[in-house]
């Protein structure tokens, strides 16, 4: 699979993994795929359809160790990680951070996915597994 470089609102999507990491785990990540030993809040990898698929693969991991750490100087841990994996998600369909308009847009998208009804159900299942 090739790792997509564009944002395409018309996939489809087979699969998203999310992992649940630590400092160390998400550190050995951002070294091994973006050469940066430090630890983030999270990462994630989109992937092209390979051929003869119609969907796209996507993984993200959410660094809990940074979202405790933070949380309490936000909303708390549970809306800290639910903001890491809208971040993740928001990087998957194509969303860029690397200029202050793109972050803007970005903390934007994130607050309108957290606040669908959806999402909402799901992060007391988030929080308890």
């Amino acid at each position: 699979m090739q790792l997509a470089q564009t944002q395409d609102p018309q996939t489809q999507w087979a699969e998203i993994s999310i992992a649940f990491v630590d400092d160390t785990g998400i550190a050995d990540l951002h070294d091994r795929y973006m050469h940066d030993p430090t630890p983030t809040d999270v990462i994630s990898f989109r992937y092209d359809e390979a051929p003869g698929q119609a969907s796209a693969v996507g993984e993200i991991a959410v660094n809990v160790q940074r979202a405790a750490e933070a949380g309490p100087d936000h909303d708390g841990t549970a809306a800290e990680l639910l903001l890491y994996v809208a971040h993740g998600f928001d990087h998957i369909t194509g969303g860029r951070d690397d200029t202050e308009r793109g972050r803007d847009d970005m903390r934007r998208r994130e607050r309108q996915w957290i606040a669908r009804p959806m999402v909402q159900e799901l992060l007391p299942s988030i929080i308890e597994s």
